[in-house]
């Protein structure tokens, strides 16, 4: 039995036991064992798992990405690579720890969707032969001295292309309040 697996996420960081009859290139094959890496008498293949070699991959420019609060929009950008001849779209999405703390809350290094810059979600599509792309995020500018703050953006469900390095990148603010004011978002 062959079969092709593709692997999302921390999917490729799973531990498959057995034994290795060739090394990663475009098409080679392993054969995995039950439960142990033995290759006794009796031993079970469970099948043959084929490794492709990615020939389109889409990454972010960096793995972090600082912007100040007073910009207004922190630009992410993408690339793609490879063969770029047909199309590909990804998944993104914003996200942080931060849930209902207040927005006055300073000096936390965590940023807030609901204080510091607005959730972001959506899909990009790139057209054949296309290779850059930017997610434009917006940052709030609040009246509080709250430090650098950071949060992720996220990338998923690559189609048309494959997802290279870490699908994610740290947006970094950094805050241009000396001393803190009356902030809007709290008073309204």
């Amino acid at each position: 039995m062959t079969k092709n697996i593709t692997a999302r996420g921390d999917a490729a960081t799973r531990t498959v036991c057995g034994r290795i009859d060739s090394l990663p290139g475009t098409g080679s094959a392993a054969t995995a064992k039950l439960g142990r890496a033995s290759t006794e008498a009796g031993d079970t293949d469970l099948g043959t798992i084929i490794i492709a070699e990615a020939t389109n991959v889409i990454a972010f420019n960096a793995s972090s990405v600082n912007v100040s609060e007073g910009a207004g929009t922190a630009n992410i950008n993408l690339t793609r690579t490879g063969d770029t001849s047909g199309a590909a779209t990804i998944n993104y999405a914003t996200s942080d720890s931060a849930g209902s703390s207040d927005c006055s809350a300073v000096n936390t290094a965590i940023a807030s969707s609901r204080c510091d810059y607005e959730t972001t979600a959506g899909t990009l599509n790139f057209a054949a032969g296309e290779t850059s792309k930017t997610i434009a995020i917006p940052i709030i500018d609040d009246s509080y001295a709250d430090g650098i703050e950071s949060f992720t953006i996220t990338l998923t469900e690559p189609r048309g292309a494959a997802l290279a390095f870490s699908g994610s990148a740290t947006v970094v603010i950094t805050d241009n309040e000396s001393s803190n004011g009356a902030n809007s978002i709290d008073q309204a």
